[in-house]
């Protein structure tokens, strides 16, 4: 006889509805009437008028754009509520976007970022770059250039044809690639191809772009002593040209210490560029500072560079064999604070495992910088607690998306903590949402913050039961959580419920297993699996 079970636990399938972490952005002011878009739709919009001298109850709303008459207020609080399913801070996957938008559809996309800061008349805006002309699957026509897109996926009054800034991104696929935006709204282009590499900027709008770096564009390797650059893969920012104390961090494919020498040794390295306060104007003529070559610096790979507030790097790059580190966390000075595979092997205890973080090709940091979101090139992404300076796999999940395909590009979060995904393989721009019970503030004085309300842990799922006469595996589901959060009980009779100390648990996010022996032929008893955090 095999042992009886009892199965405590639900699964809730939540698909077609909209998830996300709702905001206002895209701020605009006519007279008194303030107009602003919602990312998505929310439960309650209010807008405190003075300081709470006076509040407006625009109740639910949808996604999209929406006003309020400010009465003559001198200053205005916009406040969206939400109460959410859990999303991937809870290592659940909730996808928000729709792929049948075709304003979502690019083929050959690149780079994908988004306006983080509400001192920019772009705040919230989405930019995607796309590499090469080409048709998707669709049928939409998407020509080379910049893509802007309202923050609910709309387009812009700039319209839908692709924007270049004056900026010449013909020669290659690889050009435009990357791209940041700055706190003032100014856009930064990395430039990754061999004939026109560097790093270019234009204003929020794509009207008007420059070269950053002095020399010669381009990039074969070396450089030699006629280029003061290479290809620029990423490009992190702080400050502005505008206040005069501008600084850039890039992965340069090429440069090196020598620029005369013929051997790969500091490939992908990252550089600091700063304004000279004396000449405070761009092209900047260096020489940059090289700050890490953390990583491999033989042969050329998929990299990428995220920047905290703090000055914290978190530096990526793409290796298939598990034995070398995808992503490493660098201080302000250029030491290695942490390697993925040092730390994912330490944690679980393990120095033969692969690192966690393969086939690496992009990462974004949300904005209080507590958690990466790692780009796996199959569309995978991971989410790491990175809150202490520090990898915490204590606080990781891996989201799987379909089709499975090659070519994820890059990842991006905006303001709210909404994760943006660009493939070329499944030629989509895709969002998913944070979950969990959020209430954002957007104000008239430049100012945005997000709160959420603590998420409680998701219900471990179980899957599969297999079982013996004196043995029984329990395979289950507990998204985002870790091997130390649960407990096996057993009972006999579904009334006393007893920890058993023998049970063996097994697995990584979100797939667990437990080993339950000892126990006697002929016997019946029930067993249940308990999330204790």
């Amino acid at each position: 006889m095999k042992p009886s079970l009892l199965h405590l636990a639900t699964l809730s399938l939540l698909t077609g509805t909209a998830l996300a972490a709702p905001y206002a952005s895209g701020l605009s002011v006519s007279g008194s009437t303030i107009s602003f878009i919602l990312n998505e739709s929310a439960d309650k919009v209010s807008v405190s008028l003075n300081n709470g001298a006076s509040t407006l109850n625009l109740g639910a709303l949808p996604a999209g754009t929406h006003s309020f008459d400010s009465a003559g207020a001198t200053s205005w609080q916009i406040i969206v509520e939400k109460a959410a399913p859990p999303g991937w801070r809870s290592g659940t996957l909730q996808q928000i976007s729709s792929d049948a938008n075709p304003l979502n559809q690019f083929v050959n996309g690149r780079g994908v970022c988004i306006a983080r800061s509400p001192k920019s008349r772009a705040f919230g805006r989405v930019y995607v770059s796309v590499g090469s002309s080409g048709t998707t699957l669709t049928g939409r026509s998407v020509p080379e250039g910049i893509y802007p897109l309202n923050a609910d996926l709309s387009a812009t009054p700039l319209g839908t044809n692709p924007l270049t800034g004056g900026l010449n991104f013909t020669a290659s696929t690889e050009s435009p690639y990357r791209l940041t935006a700055g706190d003032d709204g100014t856009l930064y282009i990395a430039d990754w191809s061999d004939q026109t590499g560097s790093l270019y900027a234009t204003d929020a709008d794509v009207a008007n772009g420059t070269n950053l770096l002095a020399g010669p564009v381009g990039s074969p390797f070396p450089v030699t002593d006629t280029r003061i650059h290479g290809s620029i893969a990423a490009v992190a920012v702080a400050g502005s040209l505008a206040t005069s104390d501008l600084n850039l961090w890039v992965i340069d494919e090429d440069l090196q210490d020598d620029r005369l020498a013929t051997t790969q040794s500091q490939t992908n390295s990252l550089w600091e560029w700063r304004l000279n306060a004396e000449a405070p104007f761009v092209p900047l003529n260096g020489p940059p500072l090289r700050l890490s070559s953390a990583g491999i610096t033989f042969a050329s790979q998929t990299a990428d560079i995220v920047r905290s507030k703090t000055g914290t790097f978190y530096k990526t790059q793409r290796r298939s064999n598990g034995n070398e580190s995808g992503v490493f966390i660098i201080d302000s000075t250029g030491i290695t604070l942490d390697s993925s595979l040092t730390s994912w092997r330490n944690f679980k205890g393990d120095l033969t495992l692969r690192d966690v973080f393969t086939e690496t090709v992009a990462a974004d940091l949300t904005d209080d910088g507590q958690f990466l979101a790692v780009l796996r090139r199959d569309n995978a992404f991971h989410i790491v607690h990175v809150g202490t300076g520090l990898f915490d796999f204590n606080r990781y999940s891996l989201l799987t998306t379909t089709p499975v395909t090659v070519a994820a590009r890059d990842i991006a979060f905006d303001p709210a903590g909404n994760v943006y995904m660009l493939s070329s393989g499944n030629q989509l721009l895709r969002v998913f949402a944070p979950g969990g019970t959020s209430k954002a503030t957007t104000g008239s004085d430049a100012t945005f913050a997000i709160a959420f309300e603590p998420l409680p842990p998701p219900t471990p799922v179980i899957t599969a039961v297999t079982g013996t006469p004196n043995a029984v595996v329990i395979d289950f589901s507990a998204p985002g959580a870790s091997l130390a959060d649960f407990t096996l009980e057993r009972s006999p009779d579904l009334a006393t419920w007893l920890p058993d100390a023998s049970a063996q648990f097994a697995g990584e996010s979100p797939s667990f297993s437990v080993n339950a022996v000892g126990i006697t032929p002929g016997s019946k008893e029930f067993f249940r699996v308990r999330r204790l955090r």
